[in-house]
């Protein structure tokens, strides 16, 4: 059969063109998390399970002071640990199937093996409180406009990630008002922002956070995040001269075992200087992120990733069987995610 030229030379186009197609295609970007603990079930005495925070990689968020709640459902013991974040600075990670990428190993013998009756439980919450505390003092001038719109998209973001989110807020400058959180308020938070009219000329950074923390009082969500944003310098002393007060009571539990608030702290630094970031940064705590914004176009972007940060929170589960376990058992944790 006589084939052409030109049919020849047609088919080896499409066959090139092909191949570059698939070499021009955005490849998801994959991780393994890997991290360690340590197992102890004494025959007499409280159950032990520790996360080995010396070697946390930087991709898993666990706040070192978080409570973990044990519980003994027949035949296995549960211990559990919530808040917990997967990210780092390139974005969030999700656990594809968590049937298949999580691993669970105990060291034996010195070589760490599989155990199939042990398990990691990574679900991703969608019992979650959010409070967003956001600067609207006189110095943001025509920015005001522009924070109104990025705070409400923010919390539109929430509300297609997580539809059972509650979300609260707090407006400050030289008053403070503010909006508790309750279920399904996606609405009410929006329009009490974009009603409130722009401030006066004091800062009441700490105050402001500190209402914050308030308004997750009996909050049992398996996530709390309380998202700061200010163009200023705390300069009311009327109650607060430095951060440390508000990163102690962001440090504490209040008995909850739903554990610690998450805190993000977002800076605009349009005029040079006008951001404590010393303090931002301190203020940035338990799985939280700091970032300073050069200009309003970049304050878009920290919003953006903020709110995907903020909804992407997991309840971390370690299962296994009750036996007794008289010395301390190692573990291994290996965690397969995609970026999200």
């Amino acid at each position: 059969m006589f084939i052409s030229l030109k049919a020849v030379m047609m088919v080896c186009l499409i066959g090139l063109l092909c191949q570059s197609c698939k070499k021009g295609e955005i490849q998801p970007y994959y991780k393994q998390i890997v991290f360690y603990a340590d197992y102890l079930k004494p025959a007499t005495g409280a159950i032990q399970f520790n996360v080995d925070y010396s070697t946390l990689p930087k991709e898993i968020q666990i706040p070192a002071n978080s409570p973990v709640t044990v519980t003994t459902p027949t035949g296995r013991v549960n211990m559990t640990i919530n808040n917990v974040r997967l990210k780092d600075g390139l974005g969030v990670y999700n656990i594809v199937d968590p049937t298949k990428d999580v691993v669970v190993q105990e060291l034996r013998n010195g070589v760490y093996e599989k155990d199939v009756e042990m398990f990691l439980k990574i679900k991703r919450t969608q019992n979650l409180d959010v409070v967003l505390v956001l600067d609207f003092s006189s110095s943001l001038g025509s920015n005001l406009a522009n924070v109104k719109n990025y705070a409400t998209t923010f919390i539109d973001y929430i509300q297609q990630q997580n539809t059972s989110a509650k979300i609260g807020v707090v407006i400050f400058s030289n008053t403070i008002v503010s909006l508790t959180p309750t279920p399904g308020n996606f609405n009410a938070a929006k329009n009490f922002i974009y009603n409130q009219p722009p401030g006066g000329d004091e800062t009441k950074l700490y105050e402001a956070m500190d209402k914050g923390i308030s308004l997750f009082q009996g909050s049992t969500a398996d996530g709390k995040a309380l998202v700061t944003f200010t163009d200023g310098k705390n300069n009311s002393t009327n109650v607060y001269t430095e951060p440390g007060p508000i990163v102690a009571k962001l440090n504490q539990t209040y008995g909850n075992p739903a554990g610690l608030i998450s805190s993000y702290t977002i800076g605009l630094n349009d005029k040079q200087g006008s951001v404590d970031e010393v303090a931002l940064n301190s203020l940035a705590l338990n799985g939280g992120s700091s970032a300073i914004a050069p200009d309003v176009d970049q304050l878009e972007k920290i919003f953006k990733q903020f709110s995907s940060s903020v909804s992407a929170v997991y309840t971390m589960t370690y299962d296994r069987n009750n036996s007794t376990v008289a010395n301390v058992s190692k573990l291994r944790f290996v965690v397969n995610t995609q970026l999200q």
